[in-house]
């Protein structure tokens, strides 16, 4: 029996050595073109939901927008505030230096020109 096997083994090669992996084997297949996306300029249903969602962005974006602008009004009236403290304070003091002390308790001014380090 052995050499039976011997000789149809010798007569018929191996399939095992021939096969290739599979993965290997096959290139991958891509659709082509438009296959399943909408069409080109769309039908009834997909006009209205475009129209729906860009209306739900256009009201998202006004209601960001007027949160921002509320913001920004907050900061201005802040910023007024500030300023009429600054101006209270120019005139019970003279004009306000700008500018930062040092470690030694030397003002440091900032925007003045000539200035240089006041005491």
């Amino acid at each position: 029996m052995s050499r039976l096997f011997t000789c149809t083994s010798l007569l018929r090669p191996s399939m095992y050595l021939a096969k290739r992996p599979f993965s290997i084997s096959l290139p991958k297949r891509y659709a082509e073109g438009d296959t399943g996306s909408p069409r080109l300029h769309g039908d009834t249903w997909t006009k209205r939901e475009k129209a729906a969602e860009d209306l739900y962005i256009k009201g998202r974006e006004k209601n960001i927008m007027m949160l921002l602008k509320e913001k920004i009004a907050a900061q201005e009236a802040v910023l007024e505030k500030d300023r009429a403290i600054l101006s209270a304070l120019e005139d019970q003091y003279g004009h306000v230096v700008e500018g930062t002390y040092d470690t030694a308790g030397i003002l440091e001014a900032k925007g003045v020109e000539g200035a240089g380090r006041m005491v």
